[in-house]
């Protein structure tokens, strides 16, 4: 049985290969990276701006709820759009 993180990588694996062959104007990701450890994450976040700079036909976007390294992604000049905390109340 693969862990968490294995199963994530080939899902993104499998996502990558498909793109190959199926063209789709928007490209999203939702919670693709939640069990892969930083440095396979990072790994991962590079290969899939690769990708889309050879898909640049197409919008992608990308949900996670993890913490963005923002030098990884002011080195591959990304925009990250960031939603506030929700308020919160007891009532």
């Amino acid at each position: 049985s693969f862990s968490g993180g294995e199963r994530s990588i080939s899902t993104f694996c499998f996502l990558i290969a498909l793109w190959g062959s199926i063209y789709q104007p928007f490209r999203l990701l939702d919670e693709i990276d939640i069990y892969m450890d930083n440095e396979k994450r990072n790994s991962c976040l590079e290969h899939l701006y690769e990708n889309t700079q050879y898909y640049s036909s197409s919008q992608h976007v990308i949900f996670t709820p993890q913490a963005i390294d923002s030098a990884l992604w002011k080195r591959l000049n990304v925009p990250i759009f960031c939603m506030p905390t929700p308020k919160r109340s007891l009532e």
